[in-house]
């Protein structure tokens, strides 16, 4: 999913799926995440190992609901939204 389609969504997700980020422009390691409840899912940071990019995501943990917020930079204004976890 673009980053620039989350703010204010509600995700649905099943629990072990992941939430692939995608940042556009944006370096995949410059985003970071907090998760209100870790025991639901919890956030992933990008990467690039040089031969390979990997998009930010959330990891879905267990039943339940969670806000997450993600940020680009100190001064960027924090993208919000809902992930609900289904179970399997």
């Amino acid at each position: 999913m673009s980053v620039h389609g989350l703010s204010g969504a509600i995700v649905h997700l099943t629990v072990g799926r992941v939430l692939n980020i995608d940042t556009g422009d944006v370096p995949v390691t410059s985003y970071r995440g907090q998760v209100a409840d870790p025991a639901v899912a919890s956030f992933v940071a990008g990467r690039n190992d040089g031969s390979a990019r990997f998009n930010p995501g959330v990891v879905a943990r267990a039943p339940g609901i969670t806000e997450v917020a993600m940020t680009a930079g100190s001064t960027a204004e924090p993208v919000r939204f809902t992930v609900v976890v289904a179970p399997r």
